[in-house]
C-alpha cells in the first residue's frame, strides 16, 4: 500500500503543480489594488477545494483512502503555494512596504479560511 500511496501523491503532485503553473501564468500581472493576486487566488481556490474534498473524503467516505493521498496531499499540496506566499510577504517587507506586507498576509489567511469554510458548506449542501 505504501508504494501505491507514494505513486498517488507523486501523480497528484504533478497534476497540482501543472494546474498551479497554468493558473499563475493566466493571472500574471493581476493585482487586487497594490497586492499581487495570482498566489492569493491559487491559495484561495486550493483551500476551497480542500474544504470540499475533506467533507467528501473524510466525512462522507465517498472515496477510497488512496484518493485522500492523491488529492489532498498530492494535487492540493503541489497546487497551493504558501512557500511562495511567504516569499512575497518577505519581498514586500524587504522593500519597506510594511503595510502592503501586512495586508497581503491578512488577506491570504482570511480569504483562505473563508474559502475552506465555503468548500465545507458546498460539500455538505451538494453531496
Amino acid at each position: 500500500m505504501a508504494v501505491w500511496g507514494a505513486l498517488a501523491v507523486a501523480g497528484g503532485g504533478a497534476i497540482g503543480a501543472l494546474a498551479r503553473w497554468l493558473l499563475l501564468h493566466g493571472l500574471q500581472g493581476s493585482r487586487f489594488g497594490a497586492l499581487p493576486a495570482g498566489l492569493l487566488i491559487v491559495n484561495a481556490v486550493g483551500c476551497l477545494i480542500a474544504g470540499f474534498l475533506w467533507v467528501i473524503i473524510e466525512e462522507r467516505m465517498a472515496l477510497p483512502p488512496l484518493w485522500r493521498e492523491a488529492l489532498l496531499l498530492g494535487v492540493l499540496g503541489a497546487f497551493t503555494t504558501f512557500s511562495g506566499f511567504t516569499l512575497e510577504v518577505w519581498r514586500l517587507l524587504q522593500t519597506g512596504s510594511w503595510g502592503l506586507a501586512l495586508g497581503h498576509l491578512l488577506s491570504h489567511v482570511a480569504l483562505c479560511i473563508v474559502a475552506t469554510l465555503c468548500g465545507i458548506y458546498l460539500a455538505r449542501t451538494l453531496w
